[in-house]
């Protein structure tokens, strides 16, 4: 790899400190994904009589509640995944085990569906993402160490981005494991093991930087995973930055996080430290929100003002 392309970011000069506000919902929810689109807030929920709560943002009040589980037409088989886009329409996986829904959000809150996408993927797609009704970005883990490119209409694999690091008797617990987000122009990859950031470019998957910061090498223990270093445990894309939720300290119970924010050449805008931090977020450029979620506040949604 050329040096051109390895950036090396050890100290934020721009850092804040983000104060919780803590909303109080009536509903039992057990978050799994979380996304926001046309001025709400969705949220899908495991192990719950509803499957998706819908709230207005940024005031978070509950606007409606949609889907249950079953084996009807509109039902869930169980539970909700949102697939990642830049556009106004929430994409959502569920219902079929081979077809993604594409939906409009009404003025009530409501999902009206567009269209229906035939997949025909039999891997396990995590951290989707979909542009132009066509093209899927998503991390292939558990069954490969790949990020993967998957054109929708011609059902193949034209491209894909391949890790050399593998553990092939636990594809979990190798070195390059990592997190996958995209928009329309990059595919952003960082890693749970290491202090590394890659940003790829969408239409050639090539890189275009390496972000690297100072950390220690380790050997993964497979037997005490709670013994390896855990750097980047979540990772959220948006048009203009993205957002990666580092893991100062292992220290458990109360381990430390920080949100760094780089721009799409690699350069660090900002940090962010918490009173207290959320594990599940997303993020609402216009309006500079993060909404989070943490599992130990089960009736609370949280509020963070960038």
């Amino acid at each position: 790899m050329e040096k051109k392309n390895i950036h090396k970011v050890f100290t934020f000069k721009n850092q804040k400190m983000l104060y919780i506000e803590k909303i109080e919902i009536q509903s039992i929810i057990n978050p799994v994904f979380i996304t926001t689109k046309s001025n709400s807030l969705f949220i899908s929920s495991y192990n719950t009589d509803s499957i998706i709560y819908v709230y207005s943002i940024p005031d978070l009040i509950h606007k409606n509640t949609i889907g249950v589980k079953g084996y009807g037409p509109e039902d869930f088989l169980d539970f909700a995944m949102f697939y990642g886009s830049t556009n106004e329409y929430l994409y959502i996986y569920g219902n079929d085990y081979d077809k993604l829904n594409k939906y409009s959000i009404t003025s009530q809150k409501e999902l009206e569906l567009k269209s229906i996408l035939n997949i025909h993927n039999e891997e396990y797609m995590n951290q989707p993402y979909i542009f132009n009704d066509s093209i899927l970005i998503y991390n292939a883990l558990p069954a490969d160490m790949a990020i993967k490119k998957y054109n929708i209409e011609k059902q193949a694999i034209p491209d894909e981005i391949r890790f050399k690091n593998r553990n092939y008797k636990n594809l979990q617990f190798t070195s390059d494991r990592g997190y996958v987000a995209a928009n329309d122009s990059f595919i952003i990859y960082s890693y749970l093991y290491k202090k590394q950031i890659d940003i790829y470019y969408t239409h050639n998957m090539k890189l275009k930087k390496r972000i690297v910061g100072k950390y220690k090498k380790q050997k993964i223990d497979i037997k005490n995973p709670n013994n390896n270093k855990r750097h980047y445990v979540n990772l959220v894309v948006g048009k203009k930055f993205m957002y990666a939720l580092y893991k100062i300290q292992n220290d458990i119970p109360s381990p430390e996080y920080i949100l760094e924010i780089y721009d799409y050449e690699g350069n660090p805008i900002i940090e962010y430290h918490f009173d207290l931090p959320p594990l599940l977020f997303c993020i609402d450029e216009k309006e500079e929100y993060l909404y989070g979620y943490r599992h130990d506040e089960p009736n609370q949604l949280l509020r963070y003002k960038l």
